[in-house]
């Protein structure tokens, strides 16, 4: 079930060169059901929102990645699916100081649950 969200909070964390160790830092202090990540540079699109909403309500599902655009400069978009949203669990944990992820938690998660990772429509 969809909850409203909390109020949000400042967790402050000292650098230690380490991205998955402050992602895991916040990890720790996130109260909802769900993670949705987004970068400082990064929004979501117009009406992702409503389809985050609706994701979540899927028992299936332990994942969604979600497609990340890139524009730099006068070059083409640059096009990626992320994993970006998933629910929170103790053992969905980020891992590599540089370049971090949950991708491998997360398939370790889908096989012991039976659950999915799903594309979130655009």
């Amino acid at each position: 079930m969809w909850r409203a969200p909390t109020t949000p909070r400042v967790v402050e964390f000292p650098w230690q060169d380490d991205f998955a160790a402050a992602r895991n830092v916040a990890l720790e202090h996130a109260t909802g059901d769900w993670i949705l990540v987004l970068d400082c540079d990064e929004r979501l699109a117009s009406g992702a929102a409503l389809a985050i909403r609706d994701a979540v309500r899927e028992r299936n599902a332990t994942a969604y990645r979600l497609e990340v655009v890139s524009e730099v400069g006068q070059s083409l978009p640059q096009r990626v699916w992320l994993v970006r949203l998933y629910r929170r669990h103790p053992d969905i944990r980020y891992v590599r100081r540089i370049h971090e992820t949950v991708n491998e938690a997360i398939v370790d998660l889908c096989r012991k649950s039976g659950t999915q990772i799903f594309d979130l429509p655009s």
